[in-house]
């Protein structure tokens, strides 16, 4: 034990006493923020509350594109999820035409762990037409 310690006090006197440290290579480049385009999120979705009935596992453009539901789907989801990382705008139009116009918000925006059972998110069960996704960047820490 007393050897080893007297070792590394050896490689600490020498390591300080060595002179100035001099660079081993050129300066890093600068970090270039992360590339999200044409990328895919995941989305699950079930036509029963608590993720019964039918569901499904989406993989889902994550560029704010129009995906429209289609049949089991198409106004009949009644639990959503998106994957951590992914954060979603339901529509109730199929091509995802609706405009918020209330001053205090729009209840549009679904992010993980989502919502089993949308009869208890101001009754949005059975209603969603259509999703946007985009990364959630806060969830990602970017």
């Amino acid at each position: 034990m007393l050897l080893t310690k007297l070792t590394l006090l050896s490689v600490l006197i020498s390591l300080t006493h060595a002179g100035p440290v001099q660079a081993l290579s050129a300066a890093l480049p600068p970090r270039q923020s992360p590339s999200f385009k044409n990328t895919n999120g995941i989305v699950i979705m079930c036509t029963e509350a608590n993720w019964k009935g039918e569901c499904i596992t989406l993989s889902v453009p994550t560029d704010d594109t129009c995906v429209q539901l289609q049949a089991p789907f198409l106004y009949n989801v009644s639990a959503i999820e998106p994957a951590f990382g992914t954060v979603c705008w339901r529509y109730t139009s199929a091509n995802c035409s609706d405009i918020c116009t209330s001053p205090s918000g729009c209840d549009m925006i679904v992010q993980f762990p989502g919502i089993a059972d949308l009869k208890t998110d101001n009754n949005w069960d059975k209603k969603i037409g259509s999703l946007e996704c985009e990364p959630d960047f806060n969830a990602l820490g970017l």
